[in-house]
């Protein structure tokens, strides 16, 4: 089966918006004033391109219009002269002055109509003679398309974001050879998520994302954590040699400049090394200064998280790298992060409303597209222990419904302690798809995660068209800027 993509033009279709080149920046300006002040530029252009015709029509119209209004009186003045009946001057004038404001406001809104009218039909022309094409249409053709090509196995696989070492059950892995290829085709992920364990050097590692980029599908995740600071995996392996800024040294320095330019280097970082997806960045509000997110978090204000969150996203898109939002709920109230065993908050939903859904909400609103949903018990909202990237309150009722998210959810690292001392491996996947979930991130046994998950589908515990509403939502994100909308047909 053939596809309308070109992958090589990746970079100029991954995203709209442009990157404003250092040396059209404004002193004065931040780099986010810059980029709007150039989309609004651009924006401006686009409509005088598109409705140049329109404001001749219009031009043309008004003048015609004021002829005719001319017209109109000077045969009213004529006919006031010809009037019989002997007025005063006083009279003359007032009554002169009713009739011109009564015919301006009429002849205004006789304008203002015809205006109207001549502007819609030359937008009506413009639309049939240059038709935009419903790319909602023909992005859930394209994806019905593939769904159909799919075996059960491979969607079911394209639901898992894998470390390169649980593929393969090893040691860290700094290379990637013909038995990673071959397990990739009997396994075809959805994502491979790297860490500085696969990091010695800068070549050494570009070697390897660029290896298993060729032997995965083109359209996989390659992803990396990379939320600045010295805990940097770049950093701390030395494939970059600045430390940049941490998200608490930005929430310190009240930097919206900052958080941008951070994203805008996170964003040139990992497309230097043939990464298209950064989990992050940390979008919890401190709620408990001794938190374990503190340290990552920029900071305890919500209307503070919510710019720089922005900010650093935008960062980061508009240099072709997907953003993960994480993470929902917060670990704001906690005192781990759930590597040793579970983490429980006393959080109700009453406080969940107030502090963090409206960062959220806000976050959505702006463009985010996939979020990581936490480990963090809430007992209080879903009444029992159960970790909230699998709890279908936490996923489906208030993430999906309430804040009508329909993108990729994610779990939060499903090879933590918090996962794995309660629930069989088996178990941890299925679990995950009932809640709501679309991607399970790093599971701890990938492959008794993976069986386990084909097997309930296979047993009707879990239907084969819910497997396929999570692989329309990751391939919905994964292609909806590679399709070449303007030239496609349904044949291919």
């Amino acid at each position: 089966m053939r596809f309308p993509f070109d992958f090589s033009k990746l970079a100029l279709r991954f995203h709209r918006q442009k990157f404003v080149p250092l040396q059209e920046v404004d002193e004065n300006l931040s780099r986010e004033e810059v980029r709007r002040k150039r989309r609004q530029k651009e924006e401006m252009q686009a409509y005088a391109a598109v409705g140049g015709a329109a404001v001749a029509v219009v031009v043309f119209l008004i003048v015609i219009i004021h002829l005719l209004t001319g017209g109109k009186a000077g045969k009213q003045e004529a006919k006031a002269k010809q009037s019989q009946q002997p007025r005063t001057k006083v009279e003359q004038a007032s009554e002169s002055a009713q009739n011109t404001e009564a015919e301006q406001g009429e002849e205004e809104s006789d304008i203002a109509k015809q205006v109207a009218e001549a502007a819609a039909k030359e937008e009506a022309k413009q639309a049939e003679e240059n038709p935009v094409p419903d790319e909602v249409k023909i992005l859930d053709e394209v994806i019905a398309g593939y769904l159909k090509s799919m075996s059960l196995e491979e969607k079911v696989a394209a639901l898992f974001m894998v470390q390169p070492e649980q593929l393969m059950n090893t040691g860290a892995m700094l290379k990637a050879g013909g038995d990673v290829s071959d397990a990739l085709s009997q396994y075809p992920v959805g994502g491979i998520l790297f860490t500085e364990k696969n990091m010695k050097d800068g070549d050494q590692f570009l070697e390897l994302v660029s290896n298993m980029r060729t032997y995965c599908n083109k359209e996989t995740f390659m992803a990396v954590a990379e939320e600045g600071g010295k805990d940097s995996p770049f950093y701390k392996k030395k494939l970059v040699e600045e430390v940049t800024l941490s998200q608490s040294e930005i929430g310190k320095q009240k930097g919206v400049a900052d958080a941008y330019s951070v994203g805008i280097e996170f964003g040139q970082r990992l497309r230097a090394f043939g990464l298209d997806m950064n989990l992050a960045p940390v979008t919890d509000v401190v709620l408990d200064k001794g938190s374990a997110i503190t340290s990552r978090s920029f900071g305890d204000d919500q209307e503070d998280v919510i710019t720089f969150s922005k900010s650093v996203m935008n960062g980061m898109i508009d240099q072709y790298v997907r953003p993960v939002i994480k993470y929902f709920p917060s670990y704001g109230d906690v005192k781990t992060d759930g590597t040793a065993g579970e983490v429980v908050s006393k959080r109700t939903l009453e406080d969940l409303q107030k502090n963090e859904m409206e960062v959220y909400k806000q976050m959505i609103q702006a463009g985010a597209n996939i979020i990581m949903v936490s480990e963090v018990e809430m007992p209080e909202i879903t009444g029992d222990d159960t970790p909230a990237c699998f709890s279908e309150k936490i996923v489906t009722d208030l993430l999906r419904k309430e804040l009508e998210f329909d993108g990729i959810v994610m779990t939060d690292y499903v090879n933590k302690g918090a996962i794995n001392k309660t629930y069989k491996q088996s178990a941890v996947a299925v679990e995950a798809v009932k809640a709501g979930c679309d991607m399970i991130v790093a599971p701890g046994k990938f492959k008794d995660e993976y069986n386990g998950l084909l097997k309930a589908v296979q047993d009707g515990e879990i239907t084969e068209e819910r497997i396929e509403e999570s692989v329309y939502r990751i391939y919905r994100v994964k292609y909806k800027n590679l399709i070449d909308y303007e030239n496609y047909t349904p044949e291919e």
